[in-house]
């Protein structure tokens, strides 16, 4: 299988290289078996081949400039470090096509962690669910009004089961139930869009 594994400036070096290193297990050590091929192809992407310094300031190796890359077969945009100022949309507009054109001709798209914020300016996840690391949920649903809502609404819920375990003082039973309420409604990694918006 061909895979794309995306290298953009806000690019965590460890997870990009951790994935490079993982899918190139088989190769490197021979495990595929004498004469088989490697279950993956892999090649690091970008705007352009070349050095890039990556969010940490080191430098990785770009080997194929997206416009060379006509398809593929899995997409992988690795982690990316967020500022406090959070994600800056548009900035990568030749990538995000490119994405879209590489889903459009049957490629899957993957990310790790922070990576689908990029992942999610093609559009693609417009109607759907989508999961994202804890500690960047804030983050995330800040760019979508309906997450957002989701995201208060949850959050409202969660403090109304609170209180009413620290001012009612139910029961021990009662209690164990209410904690369990309150773990399983509790804002949560991942955004469950309501169904009537999910477009088919």
């Amino acid at each position: 299988m061909r895979v794309a594994l995306v290298a953009l400036p806000d690019a965590a070096i460890s997870t990009l290289a951790g994935i490079y290193d993982v899918m190139n297990v088989p190769a490197l050590m021979g495990l595929a078996g004498p004469g088989a091929k490697p279950p993956f192809v892999i090649d690091i992407v970008g705007d352009r081949p070349g050095a890039l310094l990556l969010a940490s300031g080191l430098p990785i190796e770009v080997q194929r400039a997206i416009d060379d890359v006509a398809s593929c077969d899995i997409v992988i945009v690795p982690s990316v470090l967020l500022k406090p100022s959070g994600w800056q949309k548009g900035r990568y507009p030749r990538l995000v096509d490119w994405l879209r054109r590489m889903h459009d001709g049957g490629a899957r798209l993957c990310s790790a962690c922070s990576g689908v914020f990029l992942l999610a300016e093609t559009g693609l996840f417009d109607g759907r669910d989508a999961t994202v690391h804890f500690g960047y949920a804030r983050a995330f649903a800040a760019h979508d009004p309906e997450l957002a809502s989701w995201f208060a609404r949850e959050q409202a819920l969660d403090a109304a089961i609170a209180e009413s375990i620290h001012t009612v003082s139910p029961p021990p039973e009662l209690r164990t139930q209410l904690l369990l309420a309150r773990k399983v409604i509790r804002p949560r990694p991942w955004w469950r869009k309501p169904a009537s918006n999910a477009r088919r």
